[in-house]
């Protein structure tokens, strides 16, 4: 269990990796920093859809942790 625990957090861990270039660069964006190119947009753009793939990947996990068997949770006493 401790392994699994381990795994989703470095699975979380990298997500927020994947989602800074694109808050990065909003801010910067937004506070009038610099302004996107279309290169940057489409590299942060390509990160957080894989950060939202990783992302579905772990609901899928918890989703089918619920509904298994072998949770401790649901098993009827």
């Amino acid at each position: 269990v401790l392994a699994s625990q381990f795994f989703y957090i470095q699975r979380a861990f990298l997500v927020l990796l994947l989602f800074l270039p694109m808050l990065v660069d909003g801010l910067g964006q937004a506070f009038g920093l610099w302004y996107s190119t279309n290169g940057k947009r489409i590299l942060t753009g390509l990160l957080s859809g894989l950060a939202y793939g990783i992302l579905i990947g772990i609901a899928v996990d918890v989703v089918h942790f619920a509904l298994s068997e072998n949770n401790p949770f649901t098993k009827p006493k």
